[in-house]
């Protein structure tokens, strides 16, 4: 029983750590730009999710709050799936700049 336990234990943490893993559906376009390394990117995988850096966050309220509170005003990447609504990816975009963030560029796949 000790046995079945551990497994189960085992598979439940690694189920949750392949869900935590994201894949997002960036567009494709012939030429691409390479980014900072301090730049900061936000992920909308879907039309319901935001994450900052790797951190989900609830909406665009707790966005734009949590941008406000970075004291340098840096680049901003945007990884939006291609599947997402435009007005969607209009509004983090709004957000971003009512932070006070200027430099806000978007991430794409480069065509083969």
């Amino acid at each position: 029983i000790d046995i079945v336990f551990q497994l189960l234990i085992y598979f439940m943490l690694t189920t949750a750590m392949i869900e935590g893993r994201m894949v997002i559906n960036v567009p494709e376009a012939q030429k691409s730009d390479s980014f900072s390394s301090k730049s900061i990117t936000i992920s909308i995988p879907d039309n319901d999710r935001l994450l900052v850096n790797e951190q989900e966050v609830a909406d665009l309220d707790e966005l734009e709050s949590y941008l406000t509170a970075y004291p340098n005003k840096q680049e901003i990447v945007l990884r939006g799936d291609r599947e997402i609504v435009y007005k969607r990816l209009i509004g983090v975009m709004d957000r971003c700049k009512k932070a006070g963030f200027e430099n806000i560029s978007l991430s794409v796949q480069p065509q083969n």
